[in-house]
């Protein structure tokens, strides 16, 4: 899915692809719900909004990083507007959300890297699970393990 370049409204995308994003927020709240009533292991989760490549300067509040911000904002907002929310009560402990914009900059980049690609109109969702201690629930008793980021092996 992609905005029409220089757009940040989320009224502006296909509602079929509208319906996609929305089920991708609501999946992704049932992946981080499941595996924390598992591990109690919270989550990192990145909104980032990108641009294409261009001369989309008029001043320092519309360009290209504000307007990925707005991108990944509009999703978030859009998310919550259908009660798809990773901001709630219920999601204090199990997740941060971040809401970022990564301009015309960034990886993760289809190519050719040029203003009339629209395919870089877009964002990405990132969930990463947060470094640290996994609480393994079993019955009333809790077991420990520690999670590097070299480890693969989650019990």
């Amino acid at each position: 899915m992609q905005f029409p370049i220089y757009d940040s409204n989320i009224e502006s995308i296909d509602p079929a692809a509208k319906h996609k994003l929305l089920a991708a927020g609501s999946r992704i709240v049932q992946f981080i719900d499941s595996i924390y009533a598992v591990y109690e292991s919270p989550f990192l989760v990145v909104v980032e909004g990108q641009s294409s490549k261009g001369p989309y300067w008029r001043n320092v509040h519309e360009n290209n990083d504000v307007l990925s911000y707005e991108r990944a904002l509009a999703l978030v907002n859009f998310w919550e507007a259908h009660d798809v929310s990773l901001r709630d009560a219920n999601h204090a402990q199990k997740c941060e959300l971040l809401v970022c914009g990564s301009g015309d900059k960034g990886v993760m980049r289809m190519m050719p890297d040029v203003p009339t690609n629209a395919k870089n109109q877009r964002f990405l969702i990132h969930v990463i699970p947060k470094p640290g201690m996994i609480e393994h629930k079993t019955s009333n008793n809790y077991s420990s393990t520690t999670l590097s980021t070299n480890n693969t092996d989650i019990p």
